[in-house]
């Protein structure tokens, strides 16, 4: 298996050698920490330094920059990134994803410390004002409630650019919003990161979902940058690096 592994890699780097086309990997996201955070940081979020083991021990340079989340699949699609970071299948369907994700993302909703809120699914949210991050896309019933009210501002309301998540948890705090949906870990980092834990508290939602490094279609070889990218996660684990990198953001191994 190792030796496989050397001269898959030792493949993909000649290749990459020989056309001057693929020594970049080239990753972008909006902040969604502890998965990606601040590029160029010493702690640029648990993906990047995956991707940077990965690919960095197969020859590649990689690179990570902090773009709005809609605009990054967009220019992601059009071969301006090589990868994304975060993604779920039904937020880029014809891009190429690895067997193994990166982490598993919790539903997660916060709302002003002293309310009773309580998740049970979509009903919960009557008669309150959900804030979500346009374009981010959420599976099973919440997912559903959300498409079916997206033009009513009084079920949900969107905010969208850079920022979005502060957006949303300063409308929370100001209370023009009651409740905000989105990742477990992120909003925990962030709630921590602005100061809000004495005004803020989150509520465990119902959705655990796989979350990936997705490559896109007009990314050289895509199949097989995943396919390096599967193998360079097992061999992480089996060196135990990827544990390594996982307790530096406080997450555990999904696989």
């Amino acid at each position: 298996m190792r030796a496989r592994f050397f001269l898959f890699v030792l493949g993909l780097w000649l290749a990459c050698s020989s056309s001057g086309s693929c020594a970049v990997i080239s990753l972008c996201a909006d902040v969604w920490c502890p998965y990606n955070c601040k590029p160029g940081s010493s702690r640029p979020g648990l993906a990047v330094e995956i991707a940077q083991a990965v690919f960095g021990a197969a020859g590649y340079q990689v690179d990570y920059e902090e773009l709005n989340w809609a605009r990054c699949v967009e220019d992601a699609r059009a071969g301006r990134f090589t990868a994304i970071i975060g993604a779920i299948q039904s937020d880029a369907p014809d891009f190429t994803f690895p067997k193994t994700p990166f982490g598993i993302s919790g539903d997660a909703y916060a709302v002003r410390k002293g309310d009773n809120f309580k998740f049970d699914g979509a009903a919960s949210l009557q008669g309150r004002v959900l804030g979500v991050i346009r374009s981010y896309t959420f599976s099973g019933p919440i997912g559903a409630y959300i498409a079916a009210h997206e033009t009513d501002s009084s079920r949900v309301e969107f905010v969208s650019g850079d920022g979005a998540l502060r957006k949303n948890l300063d409308k929370l705090v100001a209370g023009h919003v009651d409740v905000v949906l989105d990742d477990r870990n992120v909003m925990l980092n962030a709630i921590d990161e602005l100061g809000m834990k004495d005004r803020l508290t989150i509520i465990d939602g119902l959705n655990d979902t796989p979350i990936y490094i997705a490559f896109s279609p007009r990314a050289g070889q895509p199949a097989k940058l995943a396919q390096l990218l599967d193998a360079g996660m097992a061999k992480l684990r089996a060196s135990g690096r990827l544990a390594e990198i996982e307790a530096r953001y406080h997450m555990t191994d999904p696989g």
